[in-house]
């Protein structure tokens, strides 16, 4: 059986116009960093790609922001 490395690469979408979100996304980016994650941010790329290289996506908006990264 293969061994599971588990999630090095987050994506993380944003809703710029939710109040905290960027500020959030700051923090989290920080975070993540720290424990050496790989980190695709909607914010300095695109929707689809950082969605498409992550192992997992964070959501920082409302349900329409979740939405838009399937």
């Amino acid at each position: 059986m293969a061994q599971d490395k588990g999630i090095k690469k987050v994506g993380i979408v944003v809703n710029t116009r939710k109040t905290g979100a960027v500020e959030l996304n700051t923090q989290l980016l920080v975070w993540l960093e720290k424990r050496d994650m790989t980190v695709f941010d909607s914010t300095v790329m695109p929707l689809d790609e950082s969605v498409a290289q992550a192992d997992f996506v964070i959501s920082l908006g409302g349900d329409g922001t979740m939405l838009s990264s399937v």
